[in-house]
């Protein structure tokens, strides 16, 4: 999902031939600059939304393979997630109609933390434990 929503088909220009269109018929009030502010939005929490399933998919794999606590799951979880993100800017830097930012990973990470948290807050309200380690 990752790997094909940065791709070049994916660029601001690209989006704002499907989002500008809705936007005017949903309100053709909106000024010029309104609708870029949204449209930068939406592209924004497209990457808050992929990298919280990056990291519940990242999250469950440690945590039914690997014998560590919640805590470092967590921890494990984001390093993984920075990684991804960090590398998934640098080829956007490559590609012509798009630009790797660090904006754009800390809003990954941030997507991540977002996941990461939300996971340990289950588990720990639900009481999930690894079986027979008791963490």
């Amino acid at each position: 999902m990752i790997w094909v929503s940065s791709n070049e088909e994916f660029s601001f220009q690209t989006t704002s031939g499907v989002l500008v269109p809705f936007l005017r018929w949903l309100s053709p009030e909106l000024s010029w600059q309104a609708i870029q502010n949204i449209h930068d939005v939406i592209r924004k929490a497209a990457h808050l939304a992929e990298y919280a399933v990056l990291a519940g998919l990242a999250f469950r794999a440690f945590r039914v393979s690997l014998d560590i606590r919640l805590g470092h799951v967590g921890v494990l979880t984001l390093a993984v997630v920075l990684a991804i993100a960090g590398l998934d800017e640098l080829r956007q830097s490559w590609l012509p109609a798009r630009t790797g930012s660090v904006t754009d990973v800390l809003i990954d990470l941030t997507g991540g933390a977002i996941g990461v948290v939300t996971l340990i807050g289950f588990h720990r309200w639900l009481g999930i434990r690894r079986p027979g380690t008791g963490v």
